[in-house]
């Protein structure tokens, strides 16, 4: 195995300035069904219950001699945000047998659905930007089409966009991602235009 990934949790008493950790273990850690991911976790509380987005998977493939991880999207619940289920519900899985990752979920809600930005890493392409739709935010419905931004023709995002974040800034919507190489080559944003 080249690596591990699991999700940690720390807490800020002082709006940010600082965090400590809550443990000194993952509070997502390993599972029977979830051996080698469980990280890269979105969460949002609605009606008093924590909503977890992440990554989780178990096994590796090979893809032009490297071993890269298998993981997809799935769902979890929790009521303190601390203590999680051993496993989640898959909620975004892989489209054909091109795709070997989804990850990276940001999740907006609406107030007639939830919006999902994550991304998408494949063996013939690299990372690519996809998108979903849920009423309830655990069934998805993929429209990666309408993501509408790919990579460049030359440049810092010439080979991959990945990693999205969303942000609400008055009446705009920016989506910032990573560029080539996970973004060592920098990252950027783009504006929505239009849902």
């Amino acid at each position: 195995m080249r690596y591990y990934q699991f999700q940690g949790l720390a807490v800020s008493r002082d709006g940010g300035a600082s965090f400590e950790r809550v443990r000194r273990v993952p509070v997502l850690d390993r599972s029977d069904r979830e051996l080698l991911n469980r990280t890269s976790g979105f969460v949002l509380r609605e009606n008093g219950v924590f909503r977890l987005w992440y990554v989780g998977g178990s096994e590796w493939t090979t893809v032009n001699g490297k071993p890269l991880p298998v993981y997809a999207i799935k769902y979890l619940e929790s009521a303190d945000g601390v203590t999680w289920p051993a496993e989640g519900r898959p909620c975004i899985d892989f489209q054909d047998a091109d795709e070997h990752a989804l990850g990276r979920p940001y999740v907006l809600k609406e107030p007639d659905r939830h919006r999902m930005f994550y991304s998408i890493r494949t063996r013939s392409k690299g990372y690519r930007l996809g998108y979903a739709e849920s009423i309830d935010g655990v069934a998805w419905e993929r429209q990666d089409e309408r993501v509408g931004l790919d990579v460049s023709a030359d440049g810092w995002d010439s080979q991959m966009v990945g990693y999205p974040a969303v942000v609400r800034h008055k009446d705009r919507v920016y989506l910032f991602y990573n560029g080539n190489s996970c973004g060592q080559t920098g990252f950027g944003y783009a504006v929505l235009e239009a849902w």
